[in-house]
């Protein structure tokens, strides 16, 4: 989501959803070690596995990771329905505009 022209914090929030915490905390770490290894490491980390949430901060990019209960719930898509944004689906679809 471009959230630039909405929020003073951030560029853009990426969220994406895991099945259990488990995954969550994988998707987060190897989210944090790609970014790191292209020279942007996290300047923030924010969440708990066991609340359904974790947030990797990256100055103009902040990442959500969510168990899929939470999103329905924490729903920031509707919250940021203003901003611009790409659904990128499973890896093999690409990217599609978000319907408006």
């Amino acid at each position: 989501m471009e959230v630039g022209e909405l929020l003073a914090i951030a560029d853009f929030f990426v969220l994406c959803s895991a099945a259990n915490p488990r995954q969550m905390d994988v998707i987060a770490e190897e989210v944090e070690q790609a970014a790191s290894a292209a020279g942007y490491p996290a300047t923030r980390r924010e969440g708990e596995l066991d609340s359904g949430w974790v947030v990797r901060d990256f100055g103009e990019v902040v990442v959500h990771v969510f168990t899929e209960d939470q999103r329905r719930v924490y729903d920031l898509e509707r919250l940021w329905r203003e901003a611009p944004a790409e659904d990128y689906g499973p890896a093999e679809t690409g990217p599609t505009s978000r319907p408006a």
